[in-house]
Protein backbone atom coordinates (compact mmCIF):
# COMPACT_ATOMS: atom_id res chain seq x y z
CA UNK A 1 0.00 0.00 0.00
CA UNK A 2 0.88 3.47 -0.34
CA UNK A 3 1.85 4.97 2.95
CA UNK A 4 3.54 8.14 1.26
CA UNK A 5 7.19 7.41 3.30
CA UNK A 6 9.89 7.57 1.00
CA UNK A 7 12.55 4.92 1.60
CA UNK A 8 15.38 3.24 0.03
CA UNK A 9 17.08 -0.63 0.12
CA UNK A 10 20.51 -0.96 1.91
CA UNK A 11 22.85 -3.36 1.45
CA UNK A 12 22.30 -4.96 4.41
CA UNK A 13 18.45 -5.54 3.78
CA UNK A 14 17.43 -2.41 5.97
CA UNK A 15 15.25 0.45 5.23
CA UNK A 16 16.38 3.45 5.43
CA UNK A 17 13.78 6.60 5.62
CA UNK A 18 14.79 9.68 3.82
CA UNK A 19 11.33 11.54 4.13
CA UNK A 20 7.48 11.56 2.69
CA UNK A 21 6.75 12.30 -0.79
CA UNK A 22 4.33 14.34 0.21
CA UNK A 23 3.95 17.52 2.76
CA UNK A 24 3.25 15.37 6.04
CA UNK A 25 5.52 15.60 8.89
CA UNK A 26 5.43 14.36 12.20
CA UNK A 27 5.85 16.34 14.96
CA UNK A 28 5.74 15.13 18.83
CA UNK A 29 4.05 12.11 17.34
CA UNK A 30 1.40 13.84 15.43
CA UNK A 31 0.95 13.80 11.61
CA UNK A 32 0.35 16.82 10.35
CA UNK A 33 -0.43 18.06 6.64
CA UNK A 34 1.12 21.39 5.75
CA UNK A 35 -1.26 22.43 3.60
CA UNK A 36 -3.95 22.19 5.93
CA UNK A 37 -2.22 24.98 8.36
CA UNK A 38 -1.33 26.96 5.30
CA UNK A 39 -4.72 27.23 3.73
CA UNK A 40 -5.97 28.23 7.33
CA UNK A 41 -3.09 31.38 6.95
CA UNK A 42 -5.00 32.21 3.75
CA UNK A 43 -8.42 32.98 5.09
CA UNK A 44 -6.82 35.89 6.07
CA UNK A 45 -6.58 38.48 3.52
CA UNK A 46 -3.91 40.06 4.88
CA UNK A 47 -2.41 37.37 3.70
CA UNK A 48 -0.81 36.85 0.20
CA UNK A 49 1.35 33.65 0.82
CA UNK A 50 1.85 31.55 3.53
CA UNK A 51 4.52 28.48 3.28
CA UNK A 52 5.06 26.30 6.77
CA UNK A 53 7.60 23.78 6.93
CA UNK A 54 9.06 21.59 10.03
CA UNK A 55 12.44 22.66 11.46
CA UNK A 56 15.20 21.10 13.53
CA UNK A 57 17.23 24.53 14.61
CA UNK A 58 17.82 22.78 17.64
CA UNK A 59 18.59 18.95 17.48
CA UNK A 60 15.88 16.92 19.21
CA UNK A 61 13.49 20.08 18.97
CA UNK A 62 11.56 20.00 15.84
CA UNK A 63 9.00 22.82 15.35
CA UNK A 64 6.15 23.92 12.71
CA UNK A 65 7.58 27.28 11.44
CA UNK A 66 4.88 29.55 9.29
CA UNK A 67 6.61 32.20 6.70
CA UNK A 68 4.12 34.86 5.57
CA UNK A 69 4.48 36.95 2.55
CA UNK A 70 2.04 40.27 3.58
CA UNK A 71 -0.88 41.38 1.21
CA UNK A 72 0.35 44.68 -0.75
CA UNK A 73 -2.93 46.10 -0.12
CA UNK A 74 -2.17 45.81 3.58
CA UNK A 75 -0.96 49.51 4.84
CA UNK A 76 -0.71 48.22 8.60
CA UNK A 77 2.17 45.77 9.89
CA UNK A 78 0.97 42.06 9.72
CA UNK A 79 0.51 41.43 13.26
CA UNK A 80 1.31 37.77 13.97
CA UNK A 81 -0.16 37.29 17.18
CA UNK A 82 -3.35 37.70 16.09
CA UNK A 83 -2.96 35.53 13.35
CA UNK A 84 -1.90 32.97 15.50
CA UNK A 85 -4.90 33.73 17.78
CA UNK A 86 -7.09 33.21 14.39
CA UNK A 87 -5.33 29.95 13.88
CA UNK A 88 -6.08 28.73 16.56
CA UNK A 89 -9.99 28.84 15.93
CA UNK A 90 -9.68 26.75 13.18
CA UNK A 91 -6.47 24.31 14.16
CA UNK A 92 -5.82 22.05 16.97
CA UNK A 93 -2.72 23.01 19.26
CA UNK A 94 -0.50 20.95 17.76
CA UNK A 95 -0.95 22.18 14.69
CA UNK A 96 0.02 25.64 15.19
CA UNK A 97 3.53 26.94 14.35
CA UNK A 98 5.74 27.64 17.17
CA UNK A 99 7.30 30.84 14.79
CA UNK A 100 5.49 33.36 12.41
CA UNK A 101 8.21 34.77 10.11
CA UNK A 102 7.15 37.87 7.89
CA UNK A 103 8.99 37.53 4.37
CA UNK A 104 8.78 39.87 1.19
CA UNK A 105 8.75 36.91 -1.19
CA UNK A 106 9.05 32.96 -1.36
CA UNK A 107 12.07 31.89 -2.25
CA UNK A 108 12.11 29.84 -4.69
CA UNK A 109 14.84 27.30 -6.46
CA UNK A 110 15.74 27.75 -10.56
CA UNK A 111 13.49 25.11 -10.92
CA UNK A 112 10.04 27.09 -9.27
CA UNK A 113 9.76 25.11 -6.47
CA UNK A 114 10.42 25.73 -2.52
CA UNK A 115 13.97 26.92 -1.39
CA UNK A 116 13.85 25.67 1.74
CA UNK A 117 17.32 26.34 2.56
CA UNK A 118 16.78 30.11 1.94
CA UNK A 119 13.78 30.67 4.35
CA UNK A 120 15.54 32.13 7.83
CA UNK A 121 15.67 30.55 10.85
CA UNK A 122 12.86 32.04 13.19
CA UNK A 123 13.90 34.16 15.98
CA UNK A 124 11.92 33.29 19.07
CA UNK A 125 12.03 36.53 20.92
CA UNK A 126 10.88 37.44 24.67
CA UNK A 127 8.15 40.21 24.45
CA UNK A 128 8.40 41.02 27.86
CA UNK A 129 10.75 43.40 29.06
CA UNK A 130 9.71 43.03 32.93
CA UNK A 131 13.15 41.91 35.09
CA UNK A 132 12.14 39.42 37.72
CA UNK A 133 10.86 41.14 41.07
CA UNK A 134 10.78 38.04 43.93
CA UNK A 135 13.27 35.06 44.09
CA UNK A 136 10.12 32.81 43.24
CA UNK A 137 9.68 34.47 39.65
CA UNK A 138 13.76 34.33 39.26
CA UNK A 139 13.57 30.86 39.72
CA UNK A 140 10.28 30.09 37.60
CA UNK A 141 12.43 32.38 34.64
CA UNK A 142 15.35 30.18 35.11
CA UNK A 143 13.22 26.89 34.71
CA UNK A 144 10.84 28.35 31.99
CA UNK A 145 14.35 28.74 29.84
CA UNK A 146 15.51 25.73 30.52
CA UNK A 147 12.87 23.64 30.01
CA UNK A 148 12.23 25.53 26.38
CA UNK A 149 16.09 25.73 25.36
CA UNK A 150 15.95 29.52 25.02
CA UNK A 151 18.41 31.90 27.00
CA UNK A 152 15.88 34.39 28.58
CA UNK A 153 12.51 34.48 29.48
CA UNK A 154 10.64 37.23 30.11
CA UNK A 155 8.11 37.54 33.28
CA UNK A 156 4.83 38.14 31.12
CA UNK A 157 5.54 35.45 27.76
CA UNK A 158 3.42 33.24 27.36
CA UNK A 159 5.17 29.44 27.46
CA UNK A 160 3.20 27.90 24.65
CA UNK A 161 3.38 30.41 22.60
CA UNK A 162 7.30 30.20 23.02
CA UNK A 163 7.70 26.66 21.92
CA UNK A 164 5.46 24.88 25.15
CA UNK A 165 3.54 21.98 24.09
CA UNK A 166 1.99 19.59 26.22
CA UNK A 167 4.57 16.98 26.95
CA UNK A 168 7.05 20.19 27.89
CA UNK A 169 3.98 21.71 30.31
CA UNK A 170 3.94 18.21 32.30
CA UNK A 171 7.85 18.47 32.26
CA UNK A 172 8.43 22.56 32.90
CA UNK A 173 5.32 21.53 36.34
CA UNK A 174 7.51 18.15 37.55
CA UNK A 175 10.42 20.81 37.18
CA UNK A 176 8.92 23.30 39.81
CA UNK A 177 7.34 20.67 41.83
CA UNK A 178 11.05 19.52 42.49
CA UNK A 179 13.20 22.39 42.68
CA UNK A 180 10.98 24.54 44.70
CA UNK A 181 9.17 22.25 46.51
CA UNK A 182 6.29 23.15 45.65
CA UNK A 183 2.78 21.40 44.61
CA UNK A 184 1.68 22.81 41.46
CA UNK A 185 -0.86 21.25 39.52
CA UNK A 186 -0.57 21.00 35.74
CA UNK A 187 -3.52 23.15 35.21
CA UNK A 188 -2.35 26.00 36.49
CA UNK A 189 -0.05 26.13 33.73
CA UNK A 190 -2.58 26.25 31.10
CA UNK A 191 -4.68 28.90 32.72
CA UNK A 192 -1.75 31.43 33.61
CA UNK A 193 1.34 30.19 31.27
CA UNK A 194 3.41 33.12 32.72
CA UNK A 195 5.80 33.22 35.32
CA UNK A 196 4.67 36.03 36.82
CA UNK A 197 0.73 34.08 36.47
CA UNK A 198 2.15 31.17 38.24
CA UNK A 199 4.20 32.95 41.16
CA UNK A 200 0.40 34.23 41.82
CA UNK A 201 -0.42 31.06 41.84
CA UNK A 202 2.23 29.91 44.13
CA UNK A 203 1.35 32.72 46.40
CA UNK A 204 -2.21 31.37 46.91
CA UNK A 205 -1.33 27.88 47.44
CA UNK A 206 -4.24 26.66 49.42
CA UNK A 207 -6.39 27.93 46.81
CA UNK A 208 -4.58 26.43 43.85
CA UNK A 209 -4.38 23.05 45.08
CA UNK A 210 -8.57 23.42 46.26
CA UNK A 211 -8.88 24.03 42.43
CA UNK A 212 -6.45 21.18 41.51
CA UNK A 213 -9.34 18.58 40.64
CA UNK A 214 -10.86 20.78 37.96
CA UNK A 215 -9.84 22.43 34.61
CA UNK A 216 -12.61 24.93 32.99
CA UNK A 217 -12.08 24.27 28.98
CA UNK A 218 -14.49 26.62 28.76
CA UNK A 219 -16.69 28.65 31.27
CA UNK A 220 -19.01 31.11 28.69
CA UNK A 221 -22.64 29.70 27.98
CA UNK A 222 -26.25 29.43 30.25
CA UNK A 223 -26.54 25.84 29.51
CA UNK A 224 -25.72 23.25 31.86
CA UNK A 225 -22.31 22.20 31.71
CA UNK A 226 -20.29 18.98 30.27
CA UNK A 227 -18.38 17.41 32.49
CA UNK A 228 -15.02 15.40 30.94
CA UNK A 229 -13.78 12.61 32.96
CA UNK A 230 -9.87 11.66 32.51
CA UNK A 231 -8.60 8.15 30.50
CA UNK A 232 -6.25 6.24 32.49
CA UNK A 233 -3.07 7.60 33.32
CA UNK A 234 -3.76 11.18 31.12
CA UNK A 235 -5.30 14.60 31.75
CA UNK A 236 -8.65 16.34 31.07
CA UNK A 237 -6.76 18.65 28.32
CA UNK A 238 -7.03 15.78 25.39
CA UNK A 239 -10.93 17.19 25.56
CA UNK A 240 -9.44 20.40 23.92
CA UNK A 241 -9.90 19.81 20.68
CA UNK A 242 -13.59 19.07 21.14
CA UNK A 243 -15.01 22.10 22.51
CA UNK A 244 -14.54 23.92 19.89
CA UNK A 245 -17.25 21.57 17.72
CA UNK A 246 -20.03 21.55 21.02
CA UNK A 247 -22.47 24.09 21.07
CA UNK A 248 -20.71 27.69 22.20
CA UNK A 249 -23.61 28.11 25.01
CA UNK A 250 -22.42 25.12 26.91
CA UNK A 251 -19.87 25.28 29.60
CA UNK A 252 -16.95 22.70 29.59
CA UNK A 253 -15.13 21.48 32.41
CA UNK A 254 -12.36 18.46 32.72
CA UNK A 255 -11.87 16.61 35.79
CA UNK A 256 -8.87 15.20 37.43
CA UNK A 257 -8.45 11.93 38.31
CA UNK A 258 -7.53 11.52 42.42
CA UNK A 259 -3.91 11.46 43.19
CA UNK A 260 -3.82 9.90 46.53
CA UNK A 261 -3.95 5.95 45.57
CA UNK A 262 -7.72 6.18 45.60
CA UNK A 263 -8.58 2.30 44.75
CA UNK A 264 -11.65 1.85 44.80
CA UNK A 265 -14.89 2.73 42.45
CA UNK A 266 -17.23 4.22 45.66
CA UNK A 267 -14.18 6.68 46.55
CA UNK A 268 -13.36 7.38 42.93
CA UNK A 269 -17.03 8.51 42.20
CA UNK A 270 -17.17 10.48 45.01
CA UNK A 271 -14.51 12.86 44.24
CA UNK A 272 -15.72 13.13 41.01
CA UNK A 273 -18.48 13.95 42.16
CA UNK A 274 -17.59 16.68 44.69
CA UNK A 275 -15.78 18.50 42.04
CA UNK A 276 -18.93 18.28 39.65
CA UNK A 277 -21.10 20.01 42.58
CA UNK A 278 -18.74 22.28 42.99
CA UNK A 279 -19.34 24.02 40.07
CA UNK A 280 -22.67 22.82 39.47
CA UNK A 281 -24.77 22.53 42.84
CA UNK A 282 -27.92 20.13 41.55
CA UNK A 283 -28.70 18.77 38.09
CA UNK A 284 -29.38 17.84 35.37
CA UNK A 285 -26.47 16.60 34.51
CA UNK A 286 -24.47 16.12 31.58
CA UNK A 287 -21.25 13.55 31.59
CA UNK A 288 -18.35 12.79 28.98
CA UNK A 289 -15.83 9.87 29.45
CA UNK A 290 -13.32 8.28 26.96
CA UNK A 291 -12.14 4.98 27.95
CA UNK A 292 -11.54 4.22 31.93
CA UNK A 293 -13.19 7.72 31.71
CA UNK A 294 -16.65 6.50 30.28
CA UNK A 295 -16.97 4.16 32.59
CA UNK A 296 -16.52 6.64 35.06
CA UNK A 297 -18.76 8.85 34.08
CA UNK A 298 -21.58 5.80 34.22
CA UNK A 299 -20.61 5.19 37.50
CA UNK A 300 -20.85 8.96 38.33
CA UNK A 301 -24.06 8.85 36.33
CA UNK A 302 -26.04 6.58 38.44
CA UNK A 303 -24.67 7.76 42.14
CA UNK A 304 -26.04 10.88 40.71
CA UNK A 305 -29.71 9.53 40.05
CA UNK A 306 -29.30 7.17 43.05
CA UNK A 307 -29.29 10.44 45.28
CA UNK A 308 -31.99 11.67 43.33
CA UNK A 309 -30.44 13.85 40.88
CA UNK A 310 -31.25 13.94 36.94
CA UNK A 311 -28.52 12.83 34.73
CA UNK A 312 -30.13 14.50 31.24
CA UNK A 313 -26.46 13.26 29.37
CA UNK A 314 -24.33 10.44 29.48
CA UNK A 315 -21.50 10.16 26.09
CA UNK A 316 -19.04 7.58 26.68
CA UNK A 317 -16.16 6.63 24.16
CA UNK A 318 -14.95 3.94 23.25
CA UNK A 319 -15.55 2.82 27.08
CA UNK A 320 -16.69 -0.62 28.31
CA UNK A 321 -17.16 -1.89 31.45
CA UNK A 322 -15.37 -4.86 32.66
CA UNK A 323 -14.87 -8.84 31.45
CA UNK A 324 -14.93 -10.77 34.85
CA UNK A 325 -12.73 -13.06 32.94
CA UNK A 326 -10.44 -10.70 31.11
CA UNK A 327 -10.01 -9.16 34.04
CA UNK A 328 -9.56 -11.98 36.46
CA UNK A 329 -6.48 -13.17 33.66
CA UNK A 330 -5.00 -9.76 33.53
CA UNK A 331 -5.09 -9.89 37.59
CA UNK A 332 -3.31 -12.92 37.86
CA UNK A 333 -0.69 -11.67 35.34
CA UNK A 334 3.48 -10.86 35.80
CA UNK A 335 3.29 -7.62 37.99
CA UNK A 336 6.21 -6.59 35.50
CA UNK A 337 4.08 -7.19 32.09
CA UNK A 338 1.23 -5.12 32.98
CA UNK A 339 3.50 -2.35 34.45
CA UNK A 340 4.70 -2.55 30.60
CA UNK A 341 1.94 -2.49 28.42
CA UNK A 342 0.93 0.17 31.07
CA UNK A 343 3.60 2.56 29.65
CA UNK A 344 2.97 1.44 26.09
CA UNK A 345 -0.50 2.54 26.79
CA UNK A 346 0.23 5.92 27.89
CA UNK A 347 3.50 6.53 25.45
CA UNK A 348 0.41 5.88 22.50
CA UNK A 349 -2.03 8.27 24.51
CA UNK A 350 0.60 10.72 24.22
CA UNK A 351 1.20 10.44 20.71
CA UNK A 352 4.68 9.94 21.39
CA UNK A 353 7.52 8.44 18.84
CA UNK A 354 8.80 5.36 20.55
CA UNK A 355 9.48 3.33 17.35
CA UNK A 356 12.31 1.49 19.24
CA UNK A 357 12.97 -2.04 19.47
CA UNK A 358 12.31 -3.43 23.06
CA UNK A 359 12.81 -6.84 24.34
CA UNK A 360 10.03 -8.59 25.39
CA UNK A 361 11.28 -9.12 29.27
CA UNK A 362 12.70 -5.38 29.12
CA UNK A 363 10.88 -3.87 32.62
CA UNK A 364 9.84 -0.11 32.62
CA UNK A 365 12.85 1.16 33.76
CA UNK A 366 15.25 -0.63 30.65
CA UNK A 367 12.20 0.68 28.58
CA UNK A 368 12.78 4.24 29.26
CA UNK A 369 16.47 3.77 29.64
CA UNK A 370 16.53 2.61 26.09
CA UNK A 371 14.31 5.44 24.60
CA UNK A 372 16.42 8.04 26.32
CA UNK A 373 19.38 6.46 24.55
CA UNK A 374 17.70 6.57 21.26
CA UNK A 375 16.50 10.17 21.83
CA UNK A 376 12.56 9.14 21.97
CA UNK A 377 11.93 11.04 25.25
CA UNK A 378 14.21 12.97 27.07
CA UNK A 379 15.42 12.39 30.30
CA UNK A 380 13.52 15.01 32.82
CA UNK A 381 10.36 12.82 31.39
CA UNK A 382 11.32 9.78 33.00
CA UNK A 383 9.60 10.81 36.07
CA UNK A 384 6.61 11.39 34.66
CA UNK A 385 5.92 9.10 32.09
CA UNK A 386 6.09 6.58 35.48
CA UNK A 387 3.64 9.23 37.27
CA UNK A 388 1.62 8.69 34.58
CA UNK A 389 2.08 5.02 34.41
CA UNK A 390 1.40 3.97 37.88
CA UNK A 391 -1.73 6.53 37.32
CA UNK A 392 -3.09 3.99 34.68
CA UNK A 393 -2.57 0.92 36.44
CA UNK A 394 -4.84 2.45 39.26
CA UNK A 395 -7.57 3.52 36.86
CA UNK A 396 -7.42 -0.16 35.47
CA UNK A 397 -7.12 -1.72 38.96
CA UNK A 398 -10.07 0.59 39.96
CA UNK A 399 -12.19 -0.09 37.15
CA UNK A 400 -11.49 -4.01 37.52
CA UNK A 401 -13.66 -3.75 40.38
CA UNK A 402 -16.65 -2.25 38.91
CA UNK A 403 -19.96 -3.37 39.00
CA UNK A 404 -22.22 -1.30 37.17
CA UNK A 405 -25.65 0.07 38.34
CA UNK A 406 -28.41 0.16 35.77
CA UNK A 407 -28.76 3.99 34.24
CA UNK A 408 -31.90 5.23 33.57
CA UNK A 409 -31.74 6.95 30.51
CA UNK A 410 -29.97 7.03 26.95
CA UNK A 411 -26.41 6.32 26.51
CA UNK A 412 -24.62 8.27 23.64
CA UNK A 413 -21.99 5.61 22.78
CA UNK A 414 -18.87 6.05 20.20
CA UNK A 415 -17.21 3.12 18.97
CA UNK A 416 -13.41 2.72 17.03
CA UNK A 417 -13.99 1.59 14.08
CA UNK A 418 -10.21 0.28 13.97
CA UNK A 419 -10.72 -0.79 17.26
CA UNK A 420 -7.64 -4.11 17.91
CA UNK A 421 -10.10 -5.08 21.21
CA UNK A 422 -11.76 -7.77 19.72
CA UNK A 423 -13.99 -8.02 22.67
CA UNK A 424 -14.96 -3.81 21.54
CA UNK A 425 -17.00 -5.67 18.13
CA UNK A 426 -20.06 -5.63 19.91
CA UNK A 427 -20.22 -3.02 22.45
CA UNK A 428 -23.99 -3.06 23.16
CA UNK A 429 -23.36 -6.69 24.54
CA UNK A 430 -21.43 -5.67 27.56
CA UNK A 431 -23.61 -2.10 28.41
CA UNK A 432 -27.22 -3.71 27.33
CA UNK A 433 -27.60 -5.17 30.74
CA UNK A 434 -26.41 -1.51 32.38
CA UNK A 435 -28.54 0.63 30.84
CA UNK A 436 -32.66 1.47 31.03
CA UNK A 437 -32.71 3.35 27.37
CA UNK A 438 -31.61 3.45 24.13
CA UNK A 439 -27.91 3.19 22.97
CA UNK A 440 -27.25 5.05 20.65
CA UNK A 441 -24.13 3.70 18.97
CA UNK A 442 -22.06 6.07 16.68
CA UNK A 443 -19.31 4.11 15.02
CA UNK A 444 -15.95 6.61 14.38
CA UNK A 445 -13.04 5.39 11.45
CA UNK A 446 -10.63 5.80 14.49
CA UNK A 447 -8.10 3.55 16.13
CA UNK A 448 -8.91 3.85 20.37
CA UNK A 449 -6.39 6.35 21.39
CA UNK A 450 -6.97 8.90 18.41
CA UNK A 451 -10.58 8.53 19.13
CA UNK A 452 -9.97 12.61 20.14
CA UNK A 453 -8.07 13.25 17.00
CA UNK A 454 -8.76 16.68 15.16
CA UNK A 455 -9.89 15.18 12.29
CA UNK A 456 -12.43 12.81 14.22
CA UNK A 457 -13.67 15.92 17.30
CA UNK A 458 -16.04 17.28 14.32
CA UNK A 459 -18.15 14.28 14.15
CA UNK A 460 -18.29 13.54 17.49
CA UNK A 461 -19.09 17.17 18.71
CA UNK A 462 -22.34 17.23 16.11
CA UNK A 463 -23.69 13.92 18.01
CA UNK A 464 -23.12 15.40 21.19
CA UNK A 465 -24.28 18.93 20.12
CA UNK A 466 -27.96 17.19 18.74
CA UNK A 467 -27.99 15.31 22.19
CA UNK A 468 -27.57 18.14 23.96
CA UNK A 469 -30.71 19.69 21.80
CA UNK A 470 -33.10 16.46 23.08
CA UNK A 471 -32.16 17.73 26.36
CA UNK A 472 -33.26 21.55 25.63
CA UNK A 473 -36.25 20.31 23.60
CA UNK A 474 -34.67 22.15 20.78
CA UNK A 475 -34.60 18.96 19.02
CA UNK A 476 -37.55 15.90 18.94
CA UNK A 477 -37.02 12.54 19.83
CA UNK A 478 -37.42 9.74 17.25
CA UNK A 479 -40.63 7.86 17.61
CA UNK A 480 -40.34 3.87 19.27
CA UNK A 481 -36.68 4.18 19.69
CA UNK A 482 -34.89 0.76 19.80
CA UNK A 483 -32.65 -0.14 22.33
CA UNK A 484 -29.94 0.23 20.18
CA UNK A 485 -29.21 2.47 17.04
CA UNK A 486 -26.56 2.48 15.00
CA UNK A 487 -25.01 5.08 13.25
CA UNK A 488 -21.96 4.65 11.05
CA UNK A 489 -20.43 8.30 10.08
CA UNK A 490 -17.20 8.26 8.09
CA UNK A 491 -17.23 12.21 7.33
CA UNK A 492 -15.29 12.75 10.29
Amino acid sequence: YRSGDRVRWLADGRLEYLGRTDEQVKIRGYRIELGEIEAGLLRDPKVAQAKVIAREDRPGHPQLVAYIVPARASSAPLDTSALRQALAQIMPDYMLPTAFVVIDAVPLTPHGKLDRKALPPPALTVSSQRAPRTPREERLVALFAEVLGLERVGVDDNFFELGGHSLLATRLVSRIRTALQEDLPIRALFETPTVAGLALCLKDEPEVRKQAEISPLRTSGTQPPLFCLPPAGSLPWCYMALVEHIQADCPIYGLHAPNDGVVDIETEASHYIEAIRSIQTNGPYRLLGWSVGGVMAHAVATRLQDAGEQVELLAMIDAYPPDQGHMEALSDACYVDTERRSLLSVMENYRRDAEVSLNDGDTVDAMLDTWIRHGAIMPDDREVLIWMTQQFMRAIAVSACFKPSPYLGNVWFFRADHSDDPDASLPIERWAPHVLGTIHVHQVPAHHYRMLDASFCPQIGRVITSAMDLCTGAAAPEPNSPLLSVTKDTTG
